[in-house]
Formats: C-alpha cells, structure tokens, sequence
C-alpha cells in the first residue's frame, strides 16, 4: 500500500475521534429527524464510506515498480495500519447504522437503549487507533514510495515528523475527551431513566392509593342521612318552580336564573314550610339539568349538594363538613385534580410506607382537615377548571348551620362570584341572612305552596277508602274540610303532615266528616303547640316516659340510628349484651326488631319520630332503613 495513503486515512481517523466528540454531545438530538438520523452523522456515514472506498482502491492499485516483491517492515507496518482504520472505519458505520435503524426516540427509555448499544465505553475504546510511535514515520521516511511525493505531501510528513509528540498527545486527548464525554452521557441519561422509574412509580402510588385515601378521607359518617332522610316531594309538587317566566310569578324566576344567570339564588322560608323538600325536589328533577347545560354550553357540568343538620354530628352542621362533604363530591369525579389542589398532603402521603398506604385506602376517615386547608383546595379547585367546568351547588339549611352565618355566607359570596359557579342556598329568613342574600333573586316558600299542600291534603285523604265514600256522599263538606286545612296550614308543610295524620287516624276510627272537622280544628294552629298537643296525648302515662327515652337516643346519638339499633338500645333487659353469645345476628332476627319498632314508635312518640314509609328488606339490613323525625 502507498504510506502517504494509509498515513492519510490514519489522519482521517483522528478526525473521526474528534468529530464524534461533536456528535455525541448531540446524542439528545438524535429522535428530532426524520430517518432518526442527526445531520452530522449523516455527513459522518457519506465520510467513512469515502475512505472505505479509497481503502480499497488502495489494496487493489499495483505496487511501484521499484518496490520488491516481498513487503518490507515499513509496508507490513501500513498494511496493519490500513487494516485497522479500514476496521474502525467499518464498525464506526455500523454503529451509525444502528443510530439509524433505531428510529425517532421520543421517549428516555429508547434514548438510554440506543447510547448504550451505540456508544458504550469498551466500543470507543476498542475504536481507538493503536499507536505506531515513531516508528510509523521513520518507516515512511525509508519507504522507497516516498520518493514519488510531491512537495505538499513531503511538508505533511516532515510536519508529522517533527510534531509527532504534538499528533499522539492530541490523539490521546480525542480519544480520552471521547470516551469520558460518552460516560457523562449515559450516566446523565441513566439518572434520567431512573428519574423517569421513578416519576412513574410515584403516578402509579398516586393513582392507586394516595389519591383514593385522599377522597375517603374526606368522607364522614352520615355525610349523605340528612339529604336521604329528607322526604320526597308529593306526586307534582314543587313542580311550578320549573314554570318558564312570564312575569306574573310573584318571585324571581329559577329557570332564568338556572339558563343565564350567576352568583346566588335564595330559597327562604318560615320553619317547616318544605324547603329541604323543595331542594331535593330541584336536585332530582330532570329539568335541572336541562336548563343549567343551557348556561354550561360546551363546558362540563357539576351540581353538588349539601344539607345543613343541626340535630345532626359536628361535621352535619359545620363549615369543615360542608367543603368535605363539597370536595369527596368534586373529587370523585375529578381525582386527577387531587395532586395539585392538595400539594402538602399529597407530599407527606406518598412518603408513608406502602403498608401505610394500603391501610388508609381501606380505613376511610383516616386524618383531621382543617377548614383553612379545605377552603384553600375548594378554591383551587374552582380556579383550575374555569376554563373547563361549570358548577352549580345546591346548599340547604343555612339556619341549622352552627357557627358565624357572616363567616359563612361571607365566604359563599366569594365563591359565587366566579363566573363558573352558581348557589342555590335555603334557609330560614334570619336577619344575619336577610341582610347578606336578601338582594340576590329569590323566593318565599310559604307564599306558593297553596297548590301543593291542597295536592298533598287531598291525595293522602282520598287514599283512605272510607273519605272516598263520604266525599261522594257529602262533596261540599268534604271540599269545606280540604280548604280549611290549606287556610290554617300557612304554609307550613310539616303541620299539614302532621294535621292529615290525625285526620286519618279518625277516619280509622269511622270518624263521619263533621266528626273530622271538629278534629281539625281542635288541633292547635301553630306547630310548636301542635307538637305540644300530640306529646300530651299520649296515653297511658307510661307511654310517655317510653316515648321520652326513645326520643332522647335518638337526640343524643352521634350518627343516624336505625330501627334496629334503636330496638337493641332500648331493650328492657339491660343485661342482655352480656349473657348474648358472640357471633353474628341473623337477618331474621334484625328484620323482626325493625319490623317490631315502627308500631311502637307510633304508639310512644305520637307520629313525630318514625320509620320512612320506603322501607324495604334488602339483603344488607344494615341499609333497611334510618329514623326520621
């Protein structure tokens, strides 16, 4: 082979050292191109192939005439030079190749795979040319090849001679910077992929178990009893509050407000004139939903709920259970917004344990919230989906609320002031509240239930077979019977309630219409005395003292009692828990003391504490049913 040649292609390869420092550093890059190729390695591959083809003209060029037939140590020496770059020069391709074949790497893991198969230390190592010493130019010097240099080629030698120290030092250098430069870049992708393990190790946590803990963290007993014991309305009424406006209704229009309004609507009424009725009505009404998507538009639509009890636990009438109660709702259909609404909980719960997190995500209520952390992540909440969400919350009871109602409703405004949110809130017309919501649209309950309780009165009457008869007899009597109790009732639902009770229990009696009448009207007007005067006619007096107990379990249980429960607080063996064998209760037997309690909490407590008539036998007695009162 010609030394000028193979010292070329050797000066070649230096370059390919130091020209793959370049594009190494560029490794990040390779995913960006279309062949999965960066640019320089491109101009690196067209390179190399060159010099393979110039290699190989090399092998195959007829030796000078003046060169001896057998190959002196000079020529061996090139030969085995020639060899080598040829060598590097192959694998180098194969390696650029490899780049190619691998595609666009668009994630970590594809990168980290594609520097290791391509660049690993032992490949680069192995790619360094080995040095000659001095002896690869003194070799040259003799070659009898020299002789056909021409000047320029002649200076590159002796520039090479006399800097050889310089060209090893510099090759040493490349090939160092090289290889260290390949390390950095895999241990710095390595960190990344194990950054990226770890990212997704900690989603896999979030998703299955911190988030989930988060959610039934925030849930409390009895969340729900006050909405579900809360009656539901009579056939059709409430109905009319769905009427489209025509401006003749005596209070604000709900459909107006529902379709275009914002902020806050204001159901008000005296004391059990039917608004937790009416708010239940409004929340399961078909036509809830139709006249809100009309505001929503295009945007998703949340209505959450929430009912103030103050008869109820701390949490049933407090702040703290109104926005953990609010945010279970909210995050249950939005659990991707947990991590970021509840960044430091978030924080400290994925650094627990993994038994840890197992145990919260199934024992439920599992940390105490402040009401200053649940307000900051209801706001959050509010503020990371403006763009994406509309809410309407329906809010009843805010009289029964037990704490500051300027606090409160200060706070309520604040949220109703967003341009996503609207409030439906119902409550007592308290001064504190009537001077905070009183200039919000709104209506007065007992002004615009005439309608309804005539429907209730008449319906449950007619139900009884012996009122039919006499309504037919007597139609005007009976007709007299009806308005006058709608007349007396001023609105109040409850009385009516209570009133038609009485009259029913006469028309089991084969009380005659006149006979009812006198009934009704010797039933006191206002319902505290009405409650009076059903406590007192309770008989005999031992009844009383019965009835007196029952009431005060119930007043001082902490979460809704069942029939069942009741019947087992209220056994007269008092020593029955402890000669009762351990062991689970048959579904018969708790069937048969629910089923024992109704008669006797009519008897003992005059019809004001009672079974829900929606009573069923399901397979979990547990869920038969709650006391109402």
């Amino acid at each position: 082979m010609d030394p000028l040649s193979g010292i070329s292609l050797a000066g070649a390869i230096l370059q390919f050292v130091d020209f793959g420092l370049r594009t190494v550093s560029k490794g990040m890059q390779i995913y960006r191109s279309v062949d999965g190729a960066l640019t320089e390695n491109l101009d690196l591959e067209a390179v190399t192939n060159d010099l393979l083809v110039i290699q190989a003209k090399l092998q195959c060029s007829p030796p000078p005439s003046d060169m001896p037939s057998m190959p002196s140590k000079d020529a061996q020496a090139f030969e085995s030079l020639s060899a080598t770059a040829a060598k590097a020069a192959e694998k180098l391709l194969e390696r650029l190749n490899m780049v190619k074949a691998q595609g666009r790497f668009r994630a970590w893991k594809s990168l980290r795979q594609a520097l290791k198969s391509v660049w690993s230390k032992r490949d680069i190592e192995e790619m360094a040319i080995e040095r000659r010493d001095h002896q690869v130019v003194e070799s040259l010097e003799r070659s009898t090849a020299a002789r056909t240099l021409d000047q320029a080629s002649l200076r590159v030698l002796q520039a090479l001679k006399e800097n050889k120290d310089v060209f090893d030092a510099s090759l040493a250098h490349q090939t160092q910077i090289f290889t260290g430069t390949i390390a950095k870049i895999g241990d710095s992708v390595e960190r990344a992929s194990s950054s990226s393990h770890v990212d997704r190790d900690k989603q896999w946590l979030l998703k299955m178990y911190v988030i989930p803990a988060m959610i039934e963290g925030l849930r409390f007993p009895g969340m729900t009893d006050r909405y579900e014991n809360v009656a539901e309305a009579h056939g059709q009424t409430f109905s009319w509050i769905f009427t489209p406006a025509d401006g003749r209704q005596p209070w604000d229009s709900f459909t107006s407000w529902l379709e275009e309004g914002t902020s806050i609507y204001w159901i008000m009424g005296k004391a059990a004139s039917g608004k937790s009725t009416l708010m239940r009505s409004i929340l399961e009404h078909p036509e809830l939903d139709k006249h809100l998507k009309l505001w929503a538009e295009d945007r998703s639509l949340q209505v959450h709920k929430f009912y103030f009890w103050n008869s109820g636990s701390i949490l049933q009438k407090s702040q703290n259970g109104l926005f953990r109660s609010l945010l279970h709702e909210m995050y249950t259909l939005q659990p991707a917004l947990v991590p970021s609404t509840l960044p430091d909980v978030v924080r400290s719960t994925v650094a627990l344990p993994f038994e840890e997190l197992s145990e919260l995500k199934r024992r439920g209520e599992w940390r105490t919230w402040t009401l200053r952390e649940l307000k900051r992540s209801f706001l959050a909440v509010l503020e990371q989906t403006v763009k994406t969400t509309r809410y309407c919350f329906l809010i009843d009871g805010l009289d029964e609320f037990d704490g500051n109602h300027l606090e409160l409703t200060s706070f309520l405004k604040k949220i109703a002031n967003q341009p996503h949110v609207k409030l439906c809130l119902s409550s007592r017309p308290l001064l504190a509240l009537e001077q905070e919501l009183g200039a919000y649209p709104k209506l007065q309950l007992q002004d615009l239930t005439k309608g309804d309780i005539r429907a209730f009165a008449q319906d449950n009457l007619l139900n009884h077979a012996r009122f039919g008869s006499l309504a037919d007899e007597q139609p005007a009597v009976a007709a007299e019977l009806i308005d006058e109790i709608v007349e007396a009732s001023s609105g109040v639902f409850l009385w009516v309630s209570l009133v038609v009770k009485s009259l029913l229990e006469g028309l089991t009696n084969h009380d005659d219409l006149s006979d009812l009448q006198r009934r009704l009207r010797d039933l006191p007007a206002e319902l505290e005395a009405l409650y009076s005067h059903m406590l007192n006619s309770i008989s005999p007096q031992f009844y009383r003292e019965q009835g007196s107990r029952l009431f005060q379990l119930v007043y001082q249980s902490s979460a809704s009692l069942t029939a069942a429960e009741l019947s087992f607080a209220d056994d007269i063996d008092e020593k029955l828990p402890l000669k009762t064998r351990m062991g689970s209760i048959s579904a018969e037997d708790l069937f048969r003391r629910t089923t024992d309690m109704i008669p006797r909490l009519k008897s003992r407590c005059a019809g004001l504490l009672e079974v829900p008539h929606n009573f069923r036998k399901t397979s979990d007695p547990s869920q038969w049913y709650s006391l109402t009162s």
